[in-house]
């Protein structure tokens, strides 16, 4: 051992060396939860409205209600008669309206449910509400698959109907298609 020259010294400065760095470069990691904890409740419907302006349905009056373990909460949604939710009024009169890309609903006032629903279907003039009924129903479901079929579909051409002729379409074309040119 004798022969060794320079001894331990340089081996140990090299270990001493690489677990400082060893020790300095650890981290120490938290984990935390990133915001608060949300739990799923069932909505039920529990009635539906028509909301009316002139005698047209200008949209759609739904009273929710979230089935909680120790007690129901009950609000109503505003949605337009193709069933896009423009907003929420609660029990106590006052309204949110949905705004696209905003995470919040947007306060609009507290009013009666009339001034809050003309504000939040955004219609000038009086509302009224009424009973929902079939053919309302009926009404809903053809424009809301009225809409789907003309974003996801070409429109069908007409077919003439059997025992007819086949020139007549013809006759109703415009003038200047009748010649060929």
């Amino acid at each position: 051992m004798a022969d060794f020259k320079g001894g331990y010294a340089p081996m140990h400065k090299s270990l001493l060396l690489v677990s400082c760095l060893i020790l300095f470069s650890c981290q120490e990691t938290t984990m935390s939860r990133i915001g608060a904890r949300v739990d799923i409740f069932p909505v039920v419907e529990v009635h539906r409205w028509e909301v009316v302006q002139q005698d047209e349905m200008v949209g759609v009056l739904r009273l929710l209600r979230v089935q909680k373990p120790n007690f129901n909460e009950e609000f109503y949604q505003v949605q337009r008669p193709d069933g896009q939710i423009c907003g929420e009024i609660d029990l106590r009169g006052r309204g949110w309206r949905s705004e696209p890309f905003k995470k919040e609903m947007v306060f609009i006032g507290m009013g009666s449910m009339e001034e809050n629903l003309a504000k939040l279907l955004e219609v000038g003039g009086k509302v009224t509400t009424q009973a929902w009924s079939d053919k309302a129903t009926a009404e809903a479901s053809m424009r809301t698959e009225g809409r789907r079929q003309a974003t996801h579909a070409a429109p069908a051409k007409p077919e003439p109907a059997s025992g007819t002729d086949a020139k007549k379409p013809e006759a109703d074309a415009p003038e200047s298609s009748k010649d060929g040119r």
